[in-house]
């Protein structure tokens, strides 16, 4: 999997991605600001913060950093168990693969043998003398399911009109492709929570289109809120993302998601 790391600085986000660099991931970013961001802008850009178990983001603006790694274990029973070694120990060796200077090396070695967990890790971070470290930011330890809305927040969405942009969207595909829209032969029902909601059935079989539901039913059904019916507009891998965790509510047949999320893509 790749590792996603995110610069902001004056008002600019950027993204970068990097291949088999999970175990590179804390010891780049333990070095400090300036050098995390000059190693990231060397890798090739991303279009958006994917869904990823290590990364970076570095605000400038707000002198903050978000770092994740889910290689760390920070659960020691889990490490004792596993026989792992605990917190950020493993990656004190990924330190000489940086070619650092030996006072810069063995400072950072104290910092990842401090870090059995993540506060401590923190704190030894912090204490890093120079002028470019830690010592004046924010940092904090973040989770992989939050860091692309983290990195790229959702532009605001009036709540009235969040989730009428998912159903207008579909409506699209049927007027730009309604052939394309019809050869997915499926029916779904759609239900919006929240403002700007409602329920609409969407029609890929004998009457092909979108239509307000009175009542009506189909042979499978979503349930999602109008926030994050504004996501799935943004990208239909969100879609996919909402669903694995549980706030996308499917009932009937599995296979109308992937359906939906080809219907979507048509309409944007």
């Amino acid at each position: 999997m790749s590792s996603v790391f995110v610069i902001r600085r004056a008002g600019v986000t950027e993204c970068f991605q990097g291949r088999h660099m999970e175990d590179l991931t804390l010891a780049i970013f333990a070095r400090g600001p300036e050098y995390a961001t000059v190693q990231a802008r060397d890798l090739p850009r991303a279009t958006e913060a994917a869904f990823t178990s290590s990364g970076f983001l570095i605000d400038h603006d707000a002198r903050r950093g978000v770092v994740i790694h889910e290689g760390a274990c920070f659960d020691a029973e889990d490490a004792r168990v596993n026989g792992w070694q605990i917190g950020t120990l493993p990656y004190v060796a990924t330190l000489r693969q940086l070619d650092l200077w030996s006072d810069e090396e063995e400072a950072l070695v104290e910092v990842m043998r401090a870090g059995v967990t993540k506060v401590a890790w923190i704190q030894a971070l912090q204490r890093m003398p120079g002028s470019d470290s830690w010592r004046d930011w924010s940092v904090a330890w973040g989770a992989p399911e939050s860091f692309a809305l983290e990195a790229f927040p959702t532009p605001a969405v009036e709540p009235e009109h969040a989730g009428r942009g998912f159903i207008a969207t579909l409506e699209q595909a049927f007027l730009v492709s309604p052939e394309s829209a019809r050869a997915l032969d499926f029916a779904l029902l759609i239900t919006i929570e929240g403002d700007g909601g409602g329920a609409w059935l969407v029609d890929c079989t004998d009457r092909p289109g979108v239509r307000v539901s009175n009542g009506e039913s189909a042979p499978s059904s979503i349930t999602l809120t109008a926030a994050d019916a504004a996501l799935a507009v943004r990208s239909t891998r969100d879609l996919l993302k909402l669903h694995l965790r549980g706030r996308l509510r499917l009932g009937g047949d599995p296979l109308v998601l992937p359906n939906l999320v080809a219907l979507l893509a048509l309409g944007q």
